[in-house]
């Protein structure tokens, strides 16, 4: 009979998981052998918030949820910001802690929390595993965690649990993800053409639901002929390199893009899932979404939804025939002046930094950005036309992400070149995780923009007329962190050098670390 563990993981390993993440614990080494028995990788990273990162991105890539895992108390607590990181930038994650005995846990208070109200906000469901329901707790979760908008799921495992048998199931349940079933046809789309064919001033709003079907939004685009703009996390799923293209919303320059935005007449929104949106909505155009989701959330007020898979919609609307494109030059102009700066930097300006890790990495290469000034920046200036090729944290914004995430896209695409672009607060949230990189033999590059502050919020303060405070910290020896934990470092400070140290640093075998000291005045929101 196989145990719990066992159960848990030949369910996961059916779903082609193929990773754990995490930090063991005296409770949880039942539970890792296990997993280890049916096949699954044991990850060990410096901290639990970022084994819960590095899961969500693998996730992300694979389309197989992620594997996370944390001991009980501590290790659950530090695991909930990864979590949370999961749910608001739709990441399918299981997400697994051990707990007190479930013998004990009316008499024990030594490091026992209420596991599932501490999770529950942050996930889509939580349970706690026991004999009798693990067969059918894993695959509840493991569907969830991919049904709808994806998202976290947790299962607490109690340490006594993780080896006892598991209870067989009288009719056995299926492994892996169900089939598919052919799409509904769509309903009549009469009022949505009358929509666009009445529109003078039509935009395309390309979301996250297009990384999953990226032909059909160049296809609806070329038959609108309209502008397109794209969300941060949607980077990819329309080439950027297009000449209908124009920017992305929510990062550097948005204000003008906004501006652009108030005087079109129709806004359709493909796959745009409101969890981007940091601005608030209040363009006068109609607007038309088309998303797998219903719009419950009503940030966008729709005049019309078409709810069903993008592709199935894009070919029921569209005739076959392309429109005159509009001429988006002037409004990419408007963008460039917006972005320009007109001080002159004292230091490397980041737009040089940007631009020279742009020419020097092949276009497939995978760039992940950390929560900062910098991630608004290269936003905006880091063009790519291939799909899940820009990784960010942006429905959560958090600090600390980039270089968990670039760890596991190593793991998820070894093929593909990846890059971690993060600021000095970020890299020293998570640096410890150069060991990770170096430990499992990675080849990994992390450019770090310098600035010895925080440099969003100091613009903020300065635009407030507030004194800087709380903000500015030192500028530790990057090159010697990057050798103490197994990698090699690089500082520059002058454009002519860009070109030679981040080509150094790209062909270098392991873990690469550049710290571009750049002048943080010159960032331009």
């Amino acid at each position: 009979m196989p145990t719990v563990a066992q159960t848990l993981g030949r369910a996961f390993a059916a779903w082609g998981c193929r990773y754990v993440f995490g930090l063991p614990g005296g409770e949880t080494l039942d539970l890792m052998e296990g997993l280890r028995q049916e096949g699954l990788e044991f990850i060990l990273t410096r901290h639990e918030t970022a084994a819960a990162i590095m899961a969500a991105t693998v996730g992300d890539l694979t389309g197989a949820p992620g594997l996370c895992l944390s001991t009980l108390g501590p290790g659950a607590t530090n695991m909930v910001t990864g979590v949370a990181q999961a749910l608001l930038d739709r990441s399918p994650l299981v997400a697994m802690s051990a707990q007190i005995p479930a013998a004990r846990q009316s008499i024990l208070t030594h490091q026992m929390l209420d596991l599932g109200a501490l999770y529950r906000p942050v996930t889509k469901w939580t349970a706690e595993v026991n004999a009798a329901n693990a067969a059918r707790t894993a695959r509840k979760a493991l569907h969830l965690t991919c049904d709808g908008r994806r998202g976290p799921v947790h299962l607490a495992i109690p340490s006594d649990v993780a080896r006892q048998e598991a209870v067989t199931e009288p009719v056995p349940f299926p492994s892996g993800p169900p089939a598919t079933l052919a799409p509904a046809a769509f309903p009549d789309l009469g009022a949505v053409r009358e929509l666009i064919s009445a529109a003078r001033h039509p935009v395309l709003i390309v979301g996250t639901g297009a990384l999953d079907a990226p032909a059909a939004a160049l296809r609806f685009a070329e038959w609108l002929g309209c502008p397109v703009y794209d969300l941060p996390k949607a980077k990819g799923s329309f080439p950027e390199d297009h000449p209908q293209f124009v920017g992305t919303l929510e990062m550097a320059g948005a204000q003008t893009l906004f501006a652009q935005l108030r005087a079109a007449d129709l806004i359709l929104a493909f796959g745009a899932d409101p969890v981007e949106y940091d601005h608030w909505w209040d363009f006068p155009a109609k607007v038309i979404t088309f998303d797998s989701q219903p719009n419950t959330l009503h940030h966008t007020p729709s005049h019309a939804d078409v709810v069903g898979p993008l592709a199935e919609a894009v070919a029921a609307l569209t005739d076959g025939t392309t429109r005159t494109a509009a001429d988006t030059a002037a409004l990419r102009t408007e963008l460039e002046a917006a972005l320009a700066s007109e001080a002159v930097p004292r230091r490397l300006h980041p737009r040089q930094v940007i631009a020279a890790l742009r020419a020097a990495l092949p276009r497939e290469s995978i760039l992940a950005t950390d929560t900062g000034a910098h991630k608004m920046a290269a936003g905006q200036l880091w063009h790519t036309s291939t799909p899940r090729t820009y990784l960010l944290s942006n429905g959560l914004s958090t600090m600390g992400y980039a270089i968990p995430a670039a760890i596991a896209a190593r793991l998820a695409r070894p093929e593909q070149p990846v890059t971690a672009l993060v600021g000095d607060g970020g890299f020293m949230m998570s640096v410890a995780e150069l060991e990770t990189a170096a430990r499992l033999g990675l080849r990994l590059l992390v450019v770090v923009m310098d600035d010895g502050a925080l440099g969003s919020i100091r613009l903020n303060q300065r635009r407030r007329g507030y004194p800087s405070q709380g903000v500015a910290f030192g500028r530790p020896d990057y090159p010697s962190l990057a050798r103490a934990l197994g990698g090699q470092g690089w500082e520059v400070d002058a454009p002519a050098d860009l070109p030679r140290i981040l080509g150094e640093a790209c062909a270098a075998p392991g873990v690469a670390v550049v710290a571009a000291r750049i002048d943080g005045d010159a960032y331009r929101l």
